[in-house]
């Protein structure tokens, strides 16, 4: 069973000055799930007890062009994630139709973790330790023609099943009795005068 927090070995790791965790990255896309990592250089896991890493590659990607938010814990889970792949010289029509295509993304797994490496031999120094389980969002590319950005939010799985709070501008009377910007905005959308 994989941690969700580090061990001691790795907290230990984690307390030295120079040293800074490498991230590991599962995303279920339909048809061709990705397994990637920040690390200097590919991981094949064995033997964690999960059926995510055991016996997968991990392809190690530079750094410079992937960048993992921050994970913020608040009431009810964490905040949407957002991974982003920068400095695309160009996106091409076969790449926007995979991407366009919601049921290769949304609502699809994807998972985190992190883990310390010795920076003398690149070693892992205790146990890797899971930070971040969620569902995939539909990605959104965004730049120009010199240069590109995919952005891809994971929502965690207590935001997924959580309701909406179905509270609108129409609810601001029952905060604030004596606004009437709801009346008025559907007075003027309905080309009528003042509110009655």
């Amino acid at each position: 069973m994989i941690p969700s927090r580090p061990d001691a070995d790795a907290a230990a790791a984690l307390a030295a000055r120079v040293r800074k965790p490498v991230n590991f990255c599962f995303l279920d896309i339909a048809g061709d799930a990705i397994r990637v990592t920040d690390a200097p250089y590919s991981f094949t896991f064995a033997g964690t007890g999960d059926e995510d890493l055991d016996g997968f590659t991990f392809s190690a990607v530079d750094p410079r062009v992937v960048a993992i938010g921050n994970v913020r814990a608040k009431e009810g889970g964490s905040d949407t994630l957002s991974l982003t792949l920068s400095g695309l010289a160009g996106v091409d029509d076969e790449l926007m139709t995979q991407i366009g295509r919601k049921a290769n993304w949304a609502g699809r797994d994807a998972r985190l973790w992190k883990a310390m490496l010795d920076p003398t031999n690149f070693q892992r120094i205790g146990a890797i330790w899971s930070y971040h389980t969620g569902y995939m969002s539909v990605p959104k590319v965004t730049g120009d023609s010199t240069q590109q950005t995919i952005t891809l939010d994971v929502e965690t799985y207590l935001g997924f099943f959580t309701q909406a709070s179905n509270r609108t501008y129409l609810d601001q009377q029952s905060f604030d009795a004596g606004d009437l910007s709801a009346e008025l905005a559907i007075a003027i959308a309905n080309s009528a005068g003042k509110p009655a």
